[in-house]
């Protein structure tokens, strides 16, 4: 959050409008991250019939989004001369505490079905590409989305980013331009991750 520019506001009340939909596709991306790699680690090591088993054991999931009421929280030191950052860093906190609940019942669901060898398919996911710095650079662009936004200039190209990536930014895009998004098709081309944010 500290390389987070602070952008000049001409429509306070638009900016924490498009600031919460920055906060739920970050959100989106984060436990559909971890479902991702999750779903994925499940259909390699047990197959098809391991990922119905635990389809069915999640049942509806994620969540229906939980209450995600501020909690009024000072994150940064200079949070006076970054009110919009302090404010990303508070809504993102109370979010990612209501996602730690959805990862932990697909653990629990996972656990629940008694798939062999769980613990070393974890071991293994938990040492490939690192959660925290794929959500920091999906941030730090988020963070440029939101900047053009609010400044109502052109979004910033997303033709170097993953496919993923492209597909999520582009999605976020069309939903504040009040456009369609994505179809669902679309958004299982991209994978997972469209479709949870």
């Amino acid at each position: 959050m500290r390389d987070l520019i602070e952008p000049r506001i001409e429509n306070p009340q638009r900016a924490l409008r498009v600031l919460d939909c920055l906060v739920e596709t970050m959100t989106g991306f984060a436990i559909g991250t971890v479902a991702g790699d999750v779903f994925g680690g499940v259909r390699t090591w047990f197959g098809d019939d391991g990922l119905v088993a635990l389809r069915r054991q999640l049942g509806s999931w994620p969540h229906a989004c939980r209450d995600a009421t501020p909690i009024e929280l000072t994150y940064l030191e200079d949070a006076a001369q970054r009110p919009l950052v302090n404010e990303l860093a508070n809504k993102l906190h109370v979010r990612f505490c209501r996602v730690s609940r959805d990862v932990r019942d697909l653990i629990t669901a996972i656990e629940a079905e008694r798939l062999p060898v769980a613990d070393a398919m974890f071991g293994l996911l938990a040492t490939e590409e690192n959660l925290e710095r794929r959500l920091l650079a999906e941030l730090t662009f988020g963070w440029s989305m939101f900047m053009a936004a609010i400044a109502r200039r052109p979004f910033p190209s997303r033709e170097n980013r993953t496919a993923r990536s492209q597909a999520l930014w582009l999605s976020w895009e069309h939903q504040l331009g009040g456009r369609p998004v994505l179809t669902r098709s679309e958004q299982e081309q991209a994978g997972y991750i469209t479709l949870v944010a």
